[in-house]
């Protein structure tokens, strides 16, 4: 938790450090992850009840290491209801056994576990006077966002959608289209994977069952599938590549869409793929060969910006997976929830705006312009496609040729905006939009 919270990593890349610190069993790997997942889920009740109980104490908990600790501590005495005296016990025994922890920080840790019990969340709840901080509290997830998408749903849908944010994502995985499809699901079959194929995906299956975690498998390391969030892969269908054609994958690593593009055109016509973060980049290249994709040009480029001379033509599709809040990945990524505020989302937006805006430059007439984000906040999405129709009257927003979500709660969009969630979708929350230049 240490690693996401202060650096900004990803939490899912903070737990690959576990290894550093000797934890390799799979069922100690597996109670940490969970444990942490968790924690990090009800931060902001954690965060209040650790304030309540340890009064002035809390400046000596500027440690992060020990904030985290006490957290899981919280947790696992409020939510998983084990006995106060049992986790105070265990905890402080760490303690006693670590460098750098003073008298202080020893006894606020000692003074939180011993007035925290399996009621303090209740207890919370109950003094908590305004109504949409209470629900913010009871669903963990930060007022700002409540108070701004109760301007377009109902508390009934954002307690669907909360409920389904704190909740793992069921596991999909996208299949290389290159290769058989029947031999890539007999190999599955054979390697004990149990699934189901999607019923509007033909390239996507969801997977119920497997003996082994799926990147162990040798089907994943001889590229017979991608480990994808159902929604990410619907995008590219959404964009309908054709063999042939010219497309721009913009802000495209680590590769997820762009090999999925690429198998769509049969590894026929040309992927210019774009990132602006050289490690990225490399790892979209390692995907390329591990995918068996010949058809794809990483280039370097920041696209608010005129493209390098090496992606500077026109192109019949582009794809803008622009880069946002990601508001929509809370189920992945819990620790999200924590990072963005809402002028966050502001500075987003101008940015997003400028990348469309230039981007917009480079599609031929008659071509389609695929904008997205994983975020759920109008700010980021029909905000940035309204401001971008003033200025340019060559473009429009078309129909769908196909649903997985909702249309937009945005009137002036409605029908030609469409809004993926996990609680309606199976898939993490998207905003999705076609612009044709005309």
């Amino acid at each position: 938790m240490t690693y996401a919270q202060e650096s900004q990593c990803s939490l899912r890349n903070a737990m690959k450090k576990l290894k550093d610190f000797g934890i390799t069993d799979v069922k100690l790997h597996s109670t940490v992850y969970a444990l942490v997942f968790e924690s990090m889920r009800r931060k902001s009740v954690l965060t209040r009840l650790l304030h309540e109980s340890s009064k002035k104490g809390t400046v000596s908990l500027a440690n992060p290491f020990l904030r985290n600790l006490t957290f899981v501590a919280i947790y696992r005495i409020v939510f998983e209801k084990i006995p106060s005296p049992l986790v105070q016990t265990t905890i402080l025994q760490h303690l006693k056994r670590l460098e750098n922890v003073n008298e202080r920080q020893y006894h606020t840790i000692k003074t939180v576990l011993s007035t925290v019990n399996s009621n303090s969340f209740n207890s919370l709840l109950k003094n908590v006077k305004d109504e949409v901080e209470r629900f913010s509290l009871q669903y963990y997830h930060p007022t700002w966002l409540t108070r701004d998408l109760l301007q377009w749903y109902d508390q009934t849908f954002i307690r669907s959608l909360y409920e389904a944010n704190n909740q793992p994502l069921p596991r999909y995985i996208r299949l290389n289209t290159l290769i058989p499809i029947d031999d890539i699901l007999a190999e599955l079959k054979d390697e004990g994977v149990k699934f189901v194929r999607d019923p509007l995906l033909p390239d996507v299956v969801k997977v119920q069952e497997t003996a082994l975690p799926l990147p162990r498998l040798e089907s994943s390391k001889k590229g017979y599938y991608y480990l994808q969030d159902r929604g990410s892969a619907f995008i590219s269908h959404v964009l309908d590549p054709q063999p042939g054609e010219v497309i721009l994958d913009a802000c495209a690593a680590p590769g997820g869409k762009t090999t999925h593009i690429a198998a769509l055109m049969q590894n026929q016509g040309t992927i210019i793929a774009t990132d602006n973060r050289k490690p990225r980049l490399q790892e979209l290249k390692k995907k390329l060969t591990q995918f068996n994709i010949k058809n794809v040009k990483p280039v370097y480029a920041d696209v608010r910006e005129p493209l390098p001379a090496a992606a500077d033509q026109i192109y019949d599709r582009i794809l803008l997976d622009a880069p946002c809040s990601s508001s929509g990945t809370f189920p992945q990524r819990p620790e999200v929830k924590w990072r963005i505020q809402r002028h966050n989302l502001k500075y987003m937006a101008n940015q997003q705006l400028k990348m469309l805006t230039n981007l917009s430059r480079y599609l031929k007439t008659g071509g389609r312009l695929t904008y997205v984000t994983c975020s759920i906040h109008p700010i980021e999405n029909e905000f940035v496609i309204l401001n971008f129709l003033k200025e340019h009257k060559a473009f429009k927003l078309v129909d769908f040729p196909l649903w997985l979500g909702i249309p937009s709660p945005i009137k002036e969009i409605g029908k030609k905006g469409q809004r993926l969630y996990p609680h309606i979708s199976e898939s993490e929350g998207f905003s999705i939009f076609v612009l044709e230049k005309r």
